[in-house]
This record gives structure tokens, sequence and C-alpha cells, in this order.
């Protein structure tokens, strides 16, 4: 079950990692097509200005637009972190939940395995203890058997 629920987180995770990758390539995209647009318009511009005060202008308006794209560039690119890291949270969250779960199921089971050992080994003494041989053989058989038991008991809550 851990093994599971570790995969599920992986393949979660791989995938919020994928969806901010591809965040990431869009944005960078769209910033390289707003540049290209701006020099376009700025090349424009300045075949178009006529004295220096329009060539300036110009200047500082592409610049602007450029200071834009790569705002917006590095806020798409920002929103996808957060998601991604929203998203991986989660995934933290509910792992670790279902380890705790795990954990404590295995040591109710220990537990348990433990308490029934405990049981045969004080039920095999008492019948030792008796001057009858065929009763402690048997006690060592039905001990034996019990142990068996817990340990099948405890192995099979193991694998749930």
């Amino acid at each position: 079950m851990p093994s599971e629920d570790l995969s599920a987180r992986r393949k979660a995770q791989d995938e919020a990692q994928k969806v901010n990758d591809e965040a990431a390539v869009r944005a960078q995209k769209a910033y390289l097509e707003a540049k290209k647009q701006a020099e376009i318009v700025y090349s424009k511009a300045l075949k178009a200005a006529v004295d220096d005060k329009a060539r300036k202008e110009a200047t500082a308006a592409h610049e602007e637009a450029l200071k834009h794209a790569e705002k917006v560039r590095d806020t798409i690119i920002w929103e996808a972190k957060v998601v991604f890291t929203a998203a991986w949270l989660e995934k933290d969250k509910e792992y670790e939940a279902a380890m705790a779960k795990s954990k404590e199921r295995l040591d109710n089971a220990r537990k348990t395995y433990d308490e029934e050992k405990n049981r045969a080994n004080i039920a095999y003494e008492e019948a030792i203890k008796s001057p009858d041989k065929k009763k402690a053989k048997e006690a060592a058989k039905v001990l034996k058997k019990a142990v068996e038991q817990a340990d099948k008991k405890y192995r099979e809550a193991v694998k749930q």
C-alpha cells in the first residue's frame, strides 16, 4: 500500500511538473513573440521619426514594451510555480496521511501478534509444569500452531 501511495504521489507530481514546464515554455514563446513585435514597431518608429525627440520617445516606448513583456512572462511562470507547489504539497499531505495510517495498522498487527504469541507461551509453560508428558507434547504442538497462526495473521496484515 505505501508503495502504491508513493507511485501515485510521484505520478501526480510528475504531471504537475509537466504542466509547470509547459506553462514556462508557453510563457517564453509569448515573450519572444511580444519582443519580436516590439522590435518591428520600434524599427518602423525609428524610420518614421524626424527628430531626436521622436527617436528618444520611440526608444523609451520600446524599452517599456520589452519590460512589460518580461513582466508578463515572469508572472505566468510564477503562477505556474504556485500551482505546481500547491499540487505537490497536497499530494505530500495525502502521502503522509497514508503512511501514518499504514504505520498504525502495522503497529496494531505487531501488537496483536505479540499478544497472541505471549498467550500461547503462557499456556505452554503451564502445560509443561503438568506431570502428564502427553499433555506437555500436545501443548508444544498447540504452541507451534498458535505461533504459526499469529505469524500468518501478522503477514496478512502487513500485506494490506
